[in-house]
């Protein structure tokens, strides 16, 4: 799937997802981002990232946890754990 979820989380401590279609450079993830996530992701450089399941698919998500940092108007994450999330029975 070519787009996914981007969480930080905001001075509040609430999470902030937006949906994005990410990059991706020697192993790290890059996204174009607004000034609010920059704003997050400068605060509180810990996200993740969700890909939902894909249709017709074995219902897994892909869940990538990172750190991130912010390079112009974009955001670099480098991925620090991931797994695949398989559905409640």
């Amino acid at each position: 799937r070519g787009w996914c979820y981007f969480l930080s989380t905001g001075d509040d401590g609430r999470p902030h997802a937006v949906a994005l279609t990410p990059r991706f450079d020697d192993g790290s993830v890059v996204l174009d981002v607004g000034e609010r996530t920059r704003a997050n992701v400068r605060e509180r450089p810990s996200v993740a990232l969700v890909w939902p399941p894909a249709p017709g698919g074995n219902g897994h998500s892909l869940v990538v946890d990172g750190d991130a940092d912010v390079h112009g108007e974009s955001v670099v994450v480098v991925p620090t754990r991931a797994v695949h999330h398989r559905p409640a029975p």
